[in-house]
């Protein structure tokens, strides 16, 4: 991700204090006390990639128009910074001049997102996928209730046969075998696919006989 202060007026960088607040209330500081007495903010653009510390700019670079390295990662670690936060929700920018003396107004500011899909996972090894399934059996495939890391229930399914039969009781999905020359079936885990998360598939073929 990146920010950019497309118009940021004030008649002292030095003064400018800049934090990025997600809708999940983290906060990453992008600039505290940077640019001495240089003036304006013109087309300055943080970005985690960047080769540039903000911290390195002086007077002499002023407007700053360019990319620099924020003070605080944006989206390089889990858990630190907005990776892996959702998107969703109302982004805010923090400015304040921290002196009385000189002026300043955010006049534009704007930020870019990549947003990259969640992957689902079996929750508890809820998913039970034999090796080999013996004819006239009944067999679980499933814990009860199995679901996923986003709370989606897992179902199973498989072509359609006459050699077994799939069903779901009480919460647990079963597959019962017959004496068919079927000699193996391709299994399949699923759930459906709720925001910010991938469809679960998991996909087995189980030998049968």
């Amino acid at each position: 991700m990146t920010v950019t202060f497309n118009d940021l007026a004030t008649t002292f960088a030095a003064d400018l204090d800049a934090t990025l607040v997600s809708p999940a209330a983290r906060t990453r500081i992008l600039t505290t006390d940077n640019g001495a007495s240089g003036n304006n903010f013109l087309n300055t653009v943080f970005d985690d990639a960047a080769a540039a510390p903000i911290t390195g700019v002086t007077n002499v670079n002023a407007p700053f128009t360019g990319t620099f390295r924020p003070e605080e990662s944006l989206s390089t670690t889990a858990g630190v910074d907005f990776r892996g936060e959702q998107s969703a929700g109302t982004w805010k920018l923090h400015a304040v001049d921290d002196t009385s003396v000189d002026a300043m107004t955010v006049q534009t500011w704007s930020m870019k997102l990549t947003t990259n899909n969640l992957s689902q996972t079996a929750l508890s090894s809820c998913v039970k996928a034999p090796k080999k399934l013996k004819r006239n059996r009944t067999v679980a495939l499933t814990k009860k209730n199995c679901k996923t890391n986003a709370g989606q229930l897992i179902s199973v399914s498989a072509k359609k046969s006459k050699a077994y039969k799939i069903t779901k009781k009480k919460g647990v999905w079963r597959i019962t075998t017959k004496n068919k020359k079927v000699k193996k079936l391709k299994l399949k885990w699923s759930a459906a696919a709720p925001a910010y998360y991938d469809p679960f598939s998991f996909v087995k073929t189980v030998k049968l006989g």
